[in-house]
């Protein structure tokens, strides 16, 4: 089992912003490449020769575990509340805000007003557009649920 290297918030609020801080970081770093069809996977099984992390990867590559680029890791390798944290994260992702409150263990509650979040499947990022989208969805994410103490 990984120990992660620093704490994820209890808050889905704030690990949104955590995760897309680490995202941009391993955007811009050339060792990375953004797929979100894969958790986090070693360079030596990528075409590109890139460790490729998804939304939760970068934060496993980022804060959680930076030390492991030359491995293949997910969230069975981290501590189970560790793991819910980034389930959830990959549920924001496929845009189920519910199920990432219910990795999550926050209450129910209506989701009526809740911001659209949208599906982003593996190649999407391609787009800078598309990039762009998915941060300001998951920033009033972030914003809709801080409003209510989540």
């Amino acid at each position: 089992m990984i120990k992660s290297k620093t704490k994820l918030p209890d808050k889905l609020s704030e690990l949104i912003l955590v995760a897309l801080e680490d995202l941009d970081k391993v955007k811009a770093d050339p060792r990375y490449e953004i797929d979100l069809s894969s958790w986090h996977t070693s360079q030596e099984y990528t075409i590109s020769g890139k460790c490729s992390v998804c939304f939760a990867g970068a934060v496993m590559a980022g804060r959680m575990a930076p030390d492991r680029i030359g491995e293949s890791i997910d969230p069975h390798d981290f501590e189970p509340s560790d793991a819910r944290k980034l389930r959830a994260l990959n549920e924001l992702r496929t845009g189920s805000l519910l199920d990432a409150m219910l990795e999550m263990d926050l209450e129910e509650i209506s989701l009526s007003d809740a911001p659209g979040i949208g599906l982003y499947s593996e190649y999407d990022f391609i787009d800078p557009d598309a990039y762009a989208s998915f941060r300001a969805g998951m920033r009033a994410t972030s914003s809709w649920l801080a409003e209510r103490g989540l």
